[in-house]
């Protein structure tokens, strides 16, 4: 190995060496209870969709709701004192569906 790759090798942090890009953290909700979603998958949801297959129809559900065109960058890279730019468009519209 040379001593510019070694050099380049101890710069990197732990999760660069193991070649682990950066992640957004997905989000759940801090009241999520996961009895009542294992209850719903395995006992609700397959009898609500039977009684709608029987029915000829489908199975939709819904819930008040809202969507924003607004970009939201996760995370981005730069040389240090040089903060990263996302160019975005400055067209923006939003809608709730209930």
């Amino acid at each position: 190995m040379s001593s510019a790759s070694q050099r380049v090798q101890l710069c990197q942090t732990p999760a660069a060496r193991a070649r682990t890009p950066p992640q957004v953290p997905a989000r759940r909700a801090l009241e999520r209870d996961p009895e009542a979603v294992k209850e719903w998958l395995e006992l609700r949801y397959p009898k609500l969709r039977a009684k709608a297959k029987r029915a000829g129809g489908i199975l939709l559900c819904q819930d008040e709701t809202g969507f924003r065109s607004e970009c939201s960058h996760g995370r981005s890279w730069s040389p240090r004192g040089q903060t990263p730019v996302g160019e975005v468009t400055g067209q923006r519209f939003g809608v709730n569906i209930n």
